[in-house]
């Protein structure tokens, strides 16, 4: 596939592209007078949230999964946030609580679909990809989907530059999600316009995208793969890690969620949804920094020398093949 792209947003202020709604979500508030700021994340939006809530001078507070990466809820607590952790069994106990503060305590919320500025902040995917291939449109966009949020926001950058005149067509959107929890693609597979809860959120190594029942049961997202003609796809863990590697030697080091798009284009490439000579665009959404311990265990454990040794010269000559550095 000679015109498969990646969209690095690994290399965004706090390592994801949450960076990209937090930076417009945080300073509306900031000009509307709020001054206390909550969000609920699966990690990167309260790392995120964290970061420009600090920088407006805002007190934050983040509920997290309880299985969220300990890097995570690290960089959350370095950046002054002040942390909670959820445990759940299906989202939609996630949903009633936040509803029950929501009520309560008429928290300004950040969480994607609640607040409407987060989107106006993700859509600017759509308008750099567009400028980054010189105006024109991919055929078709991969983004790995949690809540939703991103597709349905990118989606909507499109149709915007469309419906002004800067570009003449939009492209397919594909979402992407984890086998051991895909509702959207369990809707998009039935033909449905909502998900119904499916899955183990806590089953898989993709942090950022796993939950059993998105935001307004997934209507938006599903909205946008519909009407661009799209698809959505499930991928293993072993697929994931498989891509992780191969976007490693790309010099991209990916969460898994984002290597999850790689796994998704290889996919449906095979199956003939795809066609190898179409523009492609995978989103890689944050770094792998955020979850180091994956690859644990998966890898080949570092050889070991005395410094001084002869082995070490012998091994370093093998490992190159006796080749020299320079030649002329």
């Amino acid at each position: 596939m000679p015109d498969l792209f990646v969209k690095n947003d690994s290399v965004s202020p706090t390592g994801s592209l949450k960076d990209r709604s937090f930076a417009i979500a945080v300073s509306k508030a900031k000009e509307l007078g709020v001054s206390q700021a909550f969000t609920y994340s699966s990690g990167n939006a309260g790392i995120s949230l964290a970061a420009y809530a600090s920088r407006a001078r805002m007190k934050a507070v983040v509920a997290v999964n309880a299985w969220a990466s300990a890097q995570k809820i690290l960089m959350m607590q370095a950046l002054g946030a002040e942390v909670i952790k959820l445990d759940w069994d299906s989202f939609e106990q996630v949903d009633k609580a936040l509803a029950v503060l929501r009520g309560e305590l008429r928290l300004y919320e950040f969480v994607n679909f609640v607040n409407p500025f987060r989107h106006e902040g993700q859509k600017t995917y759509a308008y750099e990809i567009c400028e980054q291939l010189g105006w024109q449109v991919p055929d078709y966009m991969i983004h790995p989907i949690g809540t939703g949020g991103g597709i349905f926001a990118t989606w909507k950058g499109f149709n915007e530059l469309k419906r002004v005149g800067v570009i003449k067509k939009t492209p397919r959107m594909i979402g992407v999600q984890p086998a051991a929890c895909a509702p959207l693609v369990d809707a998009f597979l039935r033909g449905s316009r909502e998900a119904v809860p499916t899955g183990d959120a806590k089953a898989t190594i993709a942090q950022s995208i796993a939950s059993d029942m998105p935001f307004d049961r997934g209507r938006r997202p599903l909205r946008a793969v519909y009407e661009s003609d799209g698809a959505m796809v499930a991928v293993t863990d072993e697929q994931i890690v498989a891509s992780i590697l191969m976007l490693g030697q790309e010099g991209i080091y990916s969460e898994p969620a984002g290597a999850a798009t790689i796994a998704g284009a290889q996919m449906l490439v095979r199956q003939g949804v795809i066609e190898p000579g179409a523009t492609v665009v995978c989103v890689v959404t944050g770094s792998g920094l955020k979850q180091p311990d994956v690859l644990q265990g998966m890898l080949k454990e570092p050889v070991a020398f005395k410094a001084d040794s002869v082995e070490l010269v012998e091994h370093v000559k093998g490992l190159f093949g006796d080749k020299k550095a320079f030649s002329h």
